[in-house]
């Protein structure tokens, strides 16, 4: 999250969820409903497959 929106109320509405930088508060301005919902959707999978990866004792590291 941009350092400069970490004190909002709001804080979260700022997190990039995509390579473009799209972000809650910009695509409920300026997406549809479902865009929004899309975007939020691919984020969280694509966050929790990284998170996964990551914890301890996960498969993939028994490969390395």
């Amino acid at each position: 999250m941009p350092t400069e929106h970490r004190s909002r109320a709001a804080a979260c509405r700022y997190i990039a969820l995509n390579d473009v930088g799209d972000t809650v508060d910009s695509l409920y301005r300026t997406a549809t409903q479902q865009q929004l919902e899309a975007a939020l959707r691919d984020w969280l999978t694509t966050t929790i497959v990284r998170l996964e990866n990551q914890a301890p004792g996960h498969p993939s590291e028994a490969c390395l």
